[in-house]
Order: structure tokens, then C-alpha cells, then sequence
């Protein structure tokens, strides 16, 4: 038996524990969940993080409640085990990726996400554009962004500098 998620293929090894893989849900967003044989009960582990529900016997809806990490398991006829799948909801990196490309698509801008977090890394052009991912990520996960990102080249200020001489004695 094979569970398929997201379009790819999660083998089951049925003399195995039946680790399904994993199932990367967008927060307060949704995926399809397809399985290759019919499935009669699914459990989900912690109903704040997803919530799913059976669309047929062979697809689930998952939706991402909240941050973190659950598990989903189903079950065939006789109460037999089909699977356990990792549910892990996160930030939405792949529209924040999408944006940043959109809006600056010459610079390199790396975007990974962590547990209830996002890395931003890559080498900008300059600072400004810097400023803008930065700006944008916030707005993705407000306060749990971080920066690994580098501006290429040297920085320079430029100063303009007065200098007055004094005499005391005048």
C-alpha cells in the first residue's frame, strides 16, 4: 500500500510501522490528501493544530488551525492500519517566496521555514531591497522572521564633515 501526498509518492511497508511521511499544511490554508486504497476511520492528533475531514473514502481535506506539529492516522476495514502521516503546519513559504521573486526578481532570496518560524538568507544587491524582504516577511509572520541575509559588496557612508577652529583666548 502507498499513501500519495501533495503528488508524491509515500510508501507504506506493511510489515513496518506505517509511516506515511510527512504533509506540510500553510497556516489557515488547505491540502488534498490522497491514498491509494480506501480508508473507513481517521484520527487526528491534535484538533488546535488541523483539522481534517473525509471528502471520499481514498481523499482528505486538511486544514492548518495552527502552528505546530500533529499527527494523522487512518484506518481500513477490521480497524486495520493504513498509515500515520505527519501533519506539520507552518508559515506560508511558498507565497512568500512567490511574492519576493515577484517584486524582486533579481535578487537571490533564500526562504526556509523553521518550527514557528522563517529564515530569510541570500546576498541582496543592496540594502534597501533588504529592507523590503524584510518588510514583506513580517507581514507573512509578524515577529518570527529572521535575517541571514548579506548585502553584496561594501557598504560605504558618505559623511559630510564641518570643522570649525576655535580660539578661546578671542
Amino acid at each position: 500500500p502507498q499513501a500519495l501526498a501533495q503528488g508524491r509518492g509515500i510508501a507504506v511497508d506493511p510489515g513496518e510501522i506505517k509511516h506515511g511521511g510527512d504533509l506540510v499544511v500553510p497556516l489557515n490554508k488547505s491540502q488534498i490528501l490522497r491514498v491509494d486504497q480506501p480508508f473507513k476511520e481517521l484520527l487526528v492528533g491534535n484538533a488546535e493544530i488541523a483539522d481534517v475531514m473525509a471528502l471520499t473514502d481514498q481523499s482528505i481535506y486538511v486544514l492548518g488551525k495552527g502552528l505546530g506539529t500533529t499527527n494523522l492516522t487512518l484506518y481500513g476495514p477490521k480497524r486495520n492500519l493504513i498509515a500515520v502521516v505527519d501533519l506539520v503546519v507552518s508559515y506560508d513559504v511558498d507565497s512568500l517566496k512567490a511574492k519576493l521573486y515577484e517584486l524582486m526578481p533579481n535578487e537571490k532570496i533564500e526562504v526556509r521555514g523553521l518550527s514557528g518560524s522563517i529564515a530569510l538568507g541570500g546576498t541582496l544587491s543592496n540594502a534597501a531591497d533588504l529592507a523590503r524582504a524584510m518588510d514583506l516577511a513580517e507581514r507573512y509572520a509578524p515577529g518570527k522572521v529572521s535575517n541571514h541575509m548579506q548585502v553584496e559588496g561594501s557598504q560605504q557612508v558618505l559623511l559630510h564633515v564641518k570643522i570649525a577652529e576655535v580660539v578661546r583666548s578671542a
